[in-house]
C-alpha cells in the first residue's frame, strides 16, 4: 500500500462526510452518503471501515485508493497529513487512538525497531565479543561503542541508559 502523499487530493472534510472517527478508540465507521445509490450505501453504513493487512496496520480503501487508518486518524483528528511519519507509541499497528499516535521523523521511527531475527544474544545493540559482551547503539547514522562487560545484563544496562539518553522518548529499551 502507498504511503498518502501531502499533497494527497482527500481532505480532512472529504473524509469526514465519508467517516466517523472515534478517536478514543480509533476505530472508523461509515457514514450515511445520500449521493450514491441506496443498494451501495446499506452495505456500508454504520459498519466499520478498514481491513486488517498482513504487516499489522489497518488500510481502508477510499475512492479507489488504499490508506493507513492512522494517516486518515491523523488527518480527521488534526485537519492536515502528517508531514512526515506516524508512530504507534504502544507498537501496536492496528490501535489507532489519537492518544496513541504521534508524529516522528523516519530515523525516530527506526530507533523503535525491534531486534533482528538473528539477534543471537536476543537483546538489541548487545552482542558477544569472545567471553564478554559488547553494547554499542547508532545514533543519526553513527556507532557508539559502549564498552564490553562481563554480563550480558549489563551490557543491556549501558545500552538501555544510552537509548534513553540519545532517543530519548522513542528510546526501545526491552
Amino acid at each position: 500500500m502507498a504511503k498518502a502523499r501531502l499533497d494527497d487530493p482527500l481532505t480532512a472534510d472529504q473524509l469526514r462526510t465519508l467517516l466517523d472517527y472515534d478517536p478514543a478508540t480509533g476505530i472508523f465507521i461509515w457514514r450515511d452518503r445520500p449521493d450514491i445509490r441506496p443498494s451501495a450505501n446499506s452495505g456500508r453504513r454504520g459498519k466499520p471501515a478498514g481491513t486488517p493487512r498482513l504487516n499489522g496496520y489497518i488500510g481502508i480503501c477510499i475512492n479507489g485508493r488504499h490508506r493507513f487508518a492512522h494517516r486518515l486518524a491523523w488527518l480527521y483528528v488534526h485537519g492536515r497529513w502528517p508531514p512526515i511519519e506516524i508512530d504507534h507509541i504502544n507498537e501496536d499497528r492496528a490501535d489507532n487512538r489519537i492518544a496513541n499516535l504521534r508524529e516522528s521523523t523516519h530515523g525516530q521511527n527506526n530507533t523503535r525497531s525491534k531486534a533482528r531475527r538473528d539477534n543471537r544474544s536476543g537483546v538489541l545493540g548487545v552482542f558477544r565479543c569472545g567471553n564478554r559482551w559488547q553494547a554499542q547503539i547508532m545514533h543519526e547514522g553513527a556507532k557508539y561503542h559502549l564498552g564490553v562487560y562481563a554480563t550480558i545484563e549489563e551490557a543491556k544496562t549501558a545500552r538501555d541508559k544510552a537509548a534513553a539518553l540519545l532517543h530519548g522518548d522513542f528510546a526501545r529499551t526491552d
